[in-house]
């Protein structure tokens, strides 16, 4: 889908036709006509244009010219996405995949006009647009791309809160688990927490590069507000690189929990084998289909039924107090 903003004299943001002076064109799953048409329009290179459009491209920073020998700032981003299986299961615990997901997006700086690719819709595209990171007009461009980082930066903050409850979620399941399904669930996390530590290191990288200078001209509010964007993604980062190493301890720790589980359950069944053993041979023999000492007496059923029940009796006690019969 592609949408062109354009700032009115009022100070207004509206949807335009073509291509104004000092547009924000929002490339959103672009059609390949779209991208062509774009790429027409400011004479730029397809490739700028599709970049944001592989989901393994990572944060970066790059410059080039258009075919006029116009500059260009091409700014690669990622910002976390709930995944597609997770959210048709409406976000049940990550059992069965990785609950999250890093999508890449572009902000392209041209001379007059910034164009942002996504390969599918986002909240925050529509919190940004919508103002609620800071007002902003379209010919703005360091504003509203300091804007997106601010962004970034929250979602990365929330999605790690969302992710924290996840966890304890699974812990307490895992306290009386005896199967793999919840360790799946925290191993899906892990992955998570592997692209967003990937991420987060290379948005730090690009934003360090632009704080330094020389890609894009900041004024003295703007490099404040970028290094704010700077901290929120350390300690992002810092939170994300926590959770993973211990997530990764809690992992180990649980499986040899479940492990000693399944070992007690199986001794416990053991136990209970033994128990039985006895009882079942003596009536074995007795129901055999030969003549035995005392068949005829009328104590002898009490006597093999008290026998069987004593055997038993002190099979379990035995175990009881050797502690093979408790979890």
């Amino acid at each position: 889908m592609l949408t062109v903003y354009t700032t009115t004299p009022d100070g207004r943001i509206e949807t335009a036709d073509g291509f104004p002076h000092n547009a924000l064109i929002v490339l959103v799953a672009p059609t390949p006509e779209e991208i062509r048409a774009v790429a027409c329009a400011f004479r730029l290179d397809e490739a700028y244009l599709r970049d944001a459009l592989d989901a393994e491209e990572r944060p970066r920073v790059e410059k080039g010219e258009t075919e006029d020998g116009r500059s260009l700032v091409a700014l690669i981003l990622g910002i976390p996405m709930e995944n597609d299986a997770a959210e048709a299961a409406g976000r049940q615990l990550p059992y069965e995949a990785m609950p999250y997901r890093v999508m890449p997006f572009s902000l392209i700086h041209l001379k007059d006009h910034l164009i942002i690719v996504m390969p599918e819709e986002h909240p925050t595209l529509e919190a940004v647009l919508a103002g609620r990171f800071g007002p902003y007009a379209t010919y703005m461009k360091t504003r509203i791309t300091l804007l997106f980082f601010q962004a970034v930066a929250s979602a990365f903050l929330r999605t790690l809160d969302a992710l924290r409850a996840d966890i304890a979620r699974l812990q307490r399941e895992l306290k009386a688990a005896h199967r793999n399904r919840e360790l799946y669930g925290l191993i899906h996390i892990n992955k998570s927490l592997v692209y967003f530590a990937a991420a987060l290191r290379g948005l730090r990288t690009v934003y360090q590069r632009l704080l330094r200078g020389g890609d894009m001209h900041l004024y003295a509010d703007d490099a404040q507000l970028l290094r704010d964007a700077l901290v929120d993604i350390e300690q992002a980062l810092e939170v994300t690189e926590m959770r993973a190493e211990s997530l990764s301890s809690l992992m180990d720790a649980y499986a040899a929990i479940i492990h000693n589980n399944v070992n007690a359950v199986l001794k416990i069944l053991t136990t209970l084998t033994i128990v039985l053993t006895i009882p079942t041979m003596i009536a074995s023999v007795f129901a055999m289909n030969v003549g035995l000492p005392f068949e005829e007496a009328p104590w002898m059923f009490g006597l093999l039924l008290s026998l069987m029940t004593l055997s038993g009796t002190s099979l379990v006690v035995y175990f009881y107090r050797k502690n093979f019969l408790r979890l």
